[in-house]
């Protein structure tokens, strides 16, 4: 059995190919979509309350609830949005 190479991921103007091509870029799931949006803003949300709780105990201060700093977290990623849509 003979393999092949990876197909070009771009697609290659005049090949027969590339409407094709071009279709399976615009829906390939590493794309990205809603839902890997929020898992992202899940997964960096929790990676913040790791890093301020360990700074915090670090450096001896009084450690704000998880819960709160996944609150302003959100709420500040929401907002910096906003202003990227604008």
């Amino acid at each position: 059995m003979i393999m092949e190479g990876p197909p070009h991921p771009l697609p290659v103007p005049g090949s027969p190919f590339e409407a094709k091509d071009a279709y399976a870029a615009k829906s390939s799931p590493l794309r990205g979509s809603r839902m890997s949006g929020i898992i992202t803003l899940a997964v960096l949300a929790i990676l913040c309350v790791f890093c301020i709780r360990w700074v915090t105990k670090r450096l001896r201060l009084p450690t704000p609830a998880g819960n709160a700093i996944i609150v302003v977290f959100v709420l500040v990623v929401l907002a910096m949005w906003g202003r990227h849509l604008r």
